[in-house]
């Protein structure tokens, strides 16, 4: 486990009722300029003007912005669509940005009463268009074929397949969900196909349906009983448009060690863009008011760079710009991107970008460590979170693709929610994250009630990421896999990994228990399969493998810890043999009247073939478990059939003492591991705003006296006296408790007293995973000489030891390099500001503070040899008052 030491991060106090109002604002903004806030538009000329504004009016960061200029289309004339068909008893009037947009790279033109055909695919073989007559040719923009050697089946190909067959315009379709519920009513018109299919493109109309316009032209195209025909018109040109991203940086902070905390602020065209971007942008716009104000406390480490991309919606072409002029000097400076994009979504989930799932070498372990910094925030305060495949759909994608980790939160669009999400997180299964996406209702209406829940935490977790990455003094080790925890969880997260995968073997082996005796019952019924009973026993067969599948989704959601991530369906598990499939065949057989007993000696044969196969995992998964004594074996070690004396009944715990309040010192060692557990009292979840004057001592981490007591006993015999006197002691808050106390003595250089507290902590965990019936023979077996659970035991706590002082070592060494480093610092200072009489002058920034200018003015009236002594100190880790 990787440990590092550095000192406490600085809070970003943000505060979410800001963020409302900036909202507001954003809405106003689309209000007043038709409805949206989209790049070609001067809606998104308003909200650069009100970001650039807000930043120098509020805050002291370097703001500037960065033109670009991008091609885009514009309509000359309001496009038009409609359709008519028996399906409906008159033609239907699509409404554009409602119902549909003229997608980029259209072209101009007019179709009247052309014949509708649905084209899928664009193989020659199987996709055969009319050639007598005008047609238009409506195309799903998912694809449901494989690639074949005369087409690649993706959207570009098919449309280009349809043009060059004869198509006068082509209608592009969302794909419906099976429940058809509407996705985003209008879509973003993108269309990204290779340069040499524009020219191709540009010869004609193409238009992009919303899916609701989607499922009715569908319906539309299948009638059979009357041809349905399509009249439409195009009138576009193409503009140069000049935009910016705008971009503010920490007046403080490396130039060779910059971390990007970006959103989009532009909207699609079809509405406000309050939930996409605004929620993310804004965020991103309170972050930087909140970093601003701490940052004239406190020099940041590293540079801060708040981004505001344009032309997300287009194709990310805001971000792309900035990733592709930087040169690559300037790229290896960027340590890391954190984008924020949708984090207030009515429906939401609430989501962690994927990095453990990045495969790219380069950054796999940075996005990793990124992750977990999210991750154990959320844990921290007993929020579960899900994981978000990175999907390149927002403006991580670029830094990504040049080397630079990203990471963030996310709330979710367009997709919809399963069951086991709306059962972690609530909400409706079934239906899209966001209703409102890309729709002209995203307005601030949807950041209330769950929306403004989450985009509550979700802003206090990124002002936690951003106080850790701004100011973190060892950040390249960070990002090789160690986020900053606090002390007392040393070893917490550890022990939670632990349990989990332990506790996912356990429901994995039962899974395969009961997958087995199903398939016996399976074959037996078999046996006896006939014609007349056919239907009845598929109809059973169907029964229990729904009850088989419940009953395992149920195991696997059961009194998980909020720490873990949600349970993921086992792989070996989901290879079970496919009953809806082996009741087809049955039924089918049937009907034929077929040879059943053959069928059935074959499916029989099969289940056999597949329970050898799960025999084998269970005994493979059994042996792992088997294999460590503090897994659930441990009561195989320790059988409860030889326990002949019960432990004596629980007692209440003694009301624990108030813990004492220190004045914090001015340096202090934090201990980080790999991930953020919970803290021991969820009350304690630190606030974003709280003040960080004062905290628990680093001395106390025992907090009930008999535990103080019974981590110093020596005799396994003395040890057993007391847990059956004070049995409510086999809890993991004292084991973590002794366990803490381990490290914090280790780290003062008692190494026996350190050894003593690993012995009783395992103790206690042993004792409490046994059960009160198995502690006697628990402590019989390592009184018993030569006994493997005494052998094990003892391995566990040397093992445990050996982490424990060789992390002391590590962290010494560190410490040692620092202040070293320090002193070598204050000597530059101090030389630096040498003047020619032999007095100091204090440094101070370009653009002073008025408490700066205090503080020099102060300075300069002290004696020369204390100006010197007060210059080997870093000036910025102490505070003013005490020093003058």
């Amino acid at each position: 486990m990787l440990l590092l030491s550095c000192a406490k991060h600085p809070q970003v106090p943000s505060r979410v009722e800001h963020v409302v109002s900036y909202l507001k604002e954003l809405q106003k903004i689309a209000q007043d300029n038709g409805g949206s806030r989209a790049v070609n538009g001067p809606g998104f000329n308003a909200s650069v003007d009100f970001v650039v504004s807000f930043l120098r009016s509020n805050t002291n960061l370097n703001v500037w912005t960065e033109p670009f200029s991008i091609t885009e289309q514009v309509d000359r004339n309001p496009a038009s669509l409609s359709i008519k068909s028996s399906f409906a008893s008159s033609s239907v009037t699509y409404e554009q940005r409602t119902d549909f947009l003229t997608a980029t790279g259209s072209g101009s033109g007019n179709i009247t009463d052309a014949r509708l055909i649905i084209a899928s695919g664009c193989d020659p073989a199987i996709d055969i268009l009319p050639s007598d007559e005008p047609f238009v040719a409506i195309i799903p923009q998912t694809n449901s074929r494989k690639p074949s050697t005369e087409c690649d089946n993706s959207l570009c190909s098919r449309v280009a397949y349809a043009i060059t067959n004869g198509a006068r315009a082509v209608l592009l379709t969302s794909t419906p969900t099976a429940i058809g519920y509407p996705r985003p009513l209008a879509p973003s018109g993108r269309l990204r196909c290779p340069t040499s299919l524009q020219p191709l493109f540009g010869t004609l109309p193409i238009l992009s349906l919303g899916q609701s316009a989607s499922w009715d032209a569908i319906l539309r195209a299948l009638d059979t009983s009357a041809t349905p025909t399509v009249s439409l018109s195009a009138d576009t040109l193409y503009t140069t448009i000049n935009v910016v991203n705008v971009l503010a940086d920490s007046v403080t902070g490396s130039d060779d060690s910059v971390v990007v905390f970006g959103s989009h602020l532009d909207s699609v065209r079809a509405g406000p863009g309050v939930n996409d971007d605004g929620s993310g942008a804004m965020a991103t716009l309170e972050l930087a008011r909140a970093f601003s104000n701490v940052e004239r406390k406190k020099k940041s480490v590293q540079k801060v760079r708040f981004a505001w991309w344009a032309a997300e919606e287009f194709g990310l072409l805001g971000s792309r710009y900035h990733v592709g002029a930087l040169n690559a000097t300037q790229l290896a400076q960027y340590k890391l991107t954190i984008d924020t994009d949708m984090i207030g979504s009515p429906n939401y989930v609430r989501g962690v970008w994927d990095g453990h799932g990045v495969t790219d070498p380069r950054i796999a372990d940075a996005c990793a460590a990124i992750a977990r910094v999210f991750e154990s925030h959320f844990a921290r305060h007993r929020l579960p979170t899900t994981r978000f495949a990175f999907n390149g759909r927002s403006d991580f994608a670029p830094f990504m693709d040049a080397g630079v980790p990203a990471g963030g939160v996310v709330t979710g669009e367009d997709e919809i929610k399963t069951v086991e999400q709306a059962e972690t997180f609530g909400g409706i299964a079934g239906m899209v994250l966001d209703p409102r996406y890309h729709q002209p209702a995203d307005g601030v209406d949807s950041v209330r009630g769950p929306g403004l829940e989450v985009l509550t935490q979700n802003l206090d977790a990124l002002a936690h990421a951003l106080g850790l990455f701004a100011f973190e003094k060892h950040l390249d080790k960070l990002l090789k896999g160690s986020p900053n925890v606090d002390k007392p969880s040393m070893i917490r997260w550890k022990q939670a990994e632990v349990h989990r995968v332990r506790r996912e073997r356990a429901d994995k082996i039962a899974a395969l228990r009961m997958e087995t005796e199903f398939n016996k019952v399976l074959s037996d019924a078999l046996a006896l399969l006939n014609a007349d009973n056919a239907a009845e026993m598929c109809a059973d067969f169907a029964k229990r493998d729904q009850k088989i599948a419940h009953d395992v989704m149920v195991m696997a959601h059961r009194d998980r810890d909020a720490r873990w991530q949600p349970p993921v369906a086992d792989p070996f598990f989901i290879k079970r043999l496919d009953i809806p499939n082996m009741t087809s065949k049955i039924m089918e057989t049937a009907k034929a009247d077929g040879d059943l007993k053959a069928l059935a000696a074959e499916l029989v044969e099969a289940l056999a073939v597949r329970n050898k196969e799960v025999a084998a995992e269970i005994v493979k998964e059994e042996a792992i478990t088997n294999s460590k004594i503090s897994s659930e074996t441990i009561h195989e070690g320790f059988s409860r059939s030889m326990v002949t004396k019960q432990v004596a009944p629980a007692t209440s715990p003694p009301e624990e003492p108030k813990k004492k309040k220190t004045v914090k010192k001015t340096t202090e060692t934090e201990i980080i591991t790999l991930n953020e557990p919970i803290a021991a009292d969820s009350s304690k979840a630190a606030s974003s705003a709280e003040s960080d004057e004062t905290e628990e001592s680093d001395d106390v981490y025992i907090s009930d006296p008999k535990i103080e007591t019974f981590s110093k006993l020596v005799a396994p015999e003395a040890s057993y006296n007391f847990i059956s006197a004070n049995p409510y002691i086999l809890n993991e808050k004292y084991h973590d408790q002794i366990l803490a106390e381990a490290f914090s003595v280790a780290m003062k250089g008692d190494f026996k007293r350190c050894k003593e507290c690993v012995h009783q902590s395992l103790i206690l965990q042993y004792c409490k995973l046994l059960g009160k019936d198995g502690v006697r023979l628990f402590f019989e077996r390592l009184a018993t000489p030569n006994h493997k659970a005494r052998e094990a035991f003892t391995k566990d706590v040397n093992d445990t030891f050996k982490r424990i002082s060789d992390r002391v070592a590590e962290l010494k060494r560190q410490e040692k390099e620092e202040e070293e480093k320090e002193k070598e610092e204050g000597e530059r200072r101090a030389q630096a500001a040498l003047q020619p009489d032999g007095t100091y002058k204090m440094p101070i920034s370009d653009n002073p503070s008025e408490d700066e200018k205090k503080r020099a003015e102060v300075f300069d009236q002290l004696p020369a040899a204390l100006q010197s002594g007060k210059l080997l100190i870093d000036m910025d880790d102490t505070k003013f008052q005490p020093f003058f």
